[in-house]
């Protein structure tokens, strides 16, 4: 007996030190080759190029859609959607979850290298995007956990964790938290709901398939899991879970919010600012201030369109842009009671240009005309008011 519990600890001492060996030999070997840490903290957001007028009205954005935000900014809900999901250690371990990583072996080794579940903490995560490494999977696991560990000693969990929200790809052009509220709520992080936060969290792990817009069944799936985790976890309670899970879809994309448009002033500057420092202006996080003053550009706007309308009138109708659209004669055999959906559709596909609106006339009376708008709304305009044409 004395002799066999002598065999098993040499044995397990030869394999920790085996272990030891390797582990220090994938070091020397690595370390060499991994970029120098500064390039982790030091990290430069890729904010977009910002055209604004004298008194700060956004004339025009170019580049993907980034806001800054600091960690005082991020819900607690928020942060607690992420790391119930992804990182339930991550205020604990140095930059490698042990325990995760063991799972991930247990798995390789039962599956056939098949594994249902990953070990990246959200520090190799940073380190992910990052580098944009895209080398062998194993090597590049191993540089990542290498550099994560170096991370943790360089920055406080806060900084990685506000670091990751800022740079992390949300898909639909967005990067970071703020910027991906913006792009599907239409409003800040802090004013999102339970459900609407933890459907923003699940959308990381496939920003263009997973995200609401995309993938809505996936979305919703991935979001009702991050909500059984924080319940799990005691992030929240049975009737948060109950409400936030019943709650339907929300998300839309809210286009940038353009204050003054001005699109040839702002191809203008947009061309010298190229010019002068290339495509990378895209992602300086530039801000341009123009010459334009908002009030006196709104007034030569509307002048302007007051003088062409004046002009236009002056010359009388000049006939329809189009006619005899598809459904014409369905419409009319129909006694004009429902509209074709086909000249909803070219409504929707035809632009607003200044104050002139698409429509189709969809009846002619005696005394009055009755126009299909944009919006399927059915309004008569009486022929005294069309005595210009």
């Amino acid at each position: 007996m004395k002799r066999l519990l002598i065999f098993v600890s040499f044995g397990i001492g030869m394999t920790l030190s085996g272990l030891g060996m390797g582990l220090s030999a994938a070091y020397l070997y690595l370390n060499p080759q991994v970029p120098d840490i500064s390039t982790f903290t030091e990290v430069n957001l890729k904010a977009p190029l910002k055209i604004l007028s004298r008194d700060r009205k956004l004339i025009q954005e170019y580049g993907e859609r980034l806001i800054p935000i600091t960690f005082e900014q991020i819900p607690r809900d928020f942060i607690n959607a992420l790391l119930d999901t992804e990182d339930k250690r991550f205020f604990e371990h140095s930059g490698i979850d042990l325990i995760t990583v063991a799972n991930a072996t247990w798995q390789l080794l039962a599956n056939a290298g098949d594994i249902k579940t990953g070990a990246s903490t959200i520090t190799m995560q940073v380190v992910k995007n990052v580098s944009g490494a895209s080398e062998v999977r194993f090597i590049r696991k191993f540089k990542e956990m290498l550099l994560a560990i170096k991370l943790e000693q360089a920055l406080t969990k806060q900084q990685i964790l506000t670091l990751y929200l800022n740079i992390v790809p949300f898909g639909k052009h967005a990067y970071g938290i703020q910027a991906a509220a913006q792009t599907y709520y239409g409003k800040p992080v802090s004013a999102l709901s339970l459900a609407q936060m933890a459907m923003l969290a699940g959308i990381p792990k496939a920003p263009e398939a997973g995200n609401p817009i995309n993938g809505p069944k996936r979305a919703l799936a991935r979001r009702n899991l991050i909500l059984d985790r924080m319940f799990e976890q005691g992030s929240i309670t049975q009737t948060q879970l109950q409400k936030a899970q019943s709650e339907p879809i929300t998300a839309k994309v809210f286009e940038r919010q353009i204050e003054l448009p001005a699109l040839y002033a702002a191809e203008l500057i947009r061309s010298e600012i190229i010019e002068t420092f290339g495509r990378k202006a895209y992602t300086l996080g530039l801000e341009v201030t123009a010459t334009i003053d908002s009030q006196m550009q709104h007034a030569a706007e509307n002048a302007l369109i007051k003088k062409l309308n004046e002009y236009d009138r002056r010359h009388g109708y000049r006939g329809p842009e189009a006619a005899a659209l598809a459904g014409t004669r369905t419409f009319l055999a129909n006694n004009k009671t429902s509209y074709p959906p086909y000249w909803l559709k070219t409504l929707k596909d035809t632009p607003i240009i200044g104050d002139q609106h698409p429509a189709i006339v969809a009846d002619i009376g005696d005394r009055e005309i009755t126009v299909l708008t944009q919006s399927g709304e059915a309004i008569s305009i009486n022929w005294e008011q069309l005595r210009w044409a």
